[in-house]
């Protein structure tokens, strides 16, 4: 008997179909990347309602369809284990936001702002979304 082994899509290349029904707690998800900037996959865990593994599923379907994104500065080579992912909005997250929240969408190119970010910038902004999902956490309790 022949099996049938499932190829992993690729990590910061989107993979083409991908078809998405966007749920409430997807645009909860989009929200929170926009108003933060950057979030990584574990501050969106501890934020969003709902079974970790379930919003991981969520986070890589919103990514391979286009409603966020994962910057490559994230990348750090030679860095033993592995790092939860760091999400930005993408385009059509943005698109999502304006006709959802009636958001300003503005001209940006999302995508094109997020290949072009500094290592620095994105480490600085990933501490102070740390710092701010804390400070929410709190609050909740």
């Amino acid at each position: 008997m022949a099996q049938t082994r499932q190829s992993r899509k690729p990590r910061y290349q989107r993979a083409g179909g991908v078809k998405l029904r966007i749920q409430d707690r997807d645009l909860k998800i989009i929200h929170y990347v926009y108003q933060h900037r950057f979030l990584t996959s574990r501050h969106l865990t501890a934020l969003v309602p709902g079974h970790p593994k379930d919003i991981l599923r969520r986070l890589y379907g919103l990514y391979h369809a286009g409603y966020l994104d994962r910057p490559r500065q994230q990348v750090k080579p030679f860095q033993p284990g592995s790092q939860p992912m760091v999400y930005a909005l993408g385009n059509k997250g943005a698109d999502l936001l304006t006709s959802e929240f009636g958001l300003h969408r503005g001209r940006v190119d999302w995508t094109a702002k997020n290949r072009e970010v500094k290592r620095v910038y994105l480490e600085h902004t990933l501490m102070v979304s740390g710092f701010m999902v804390s400070l929410e956490l709190a609050c909740r309790q």
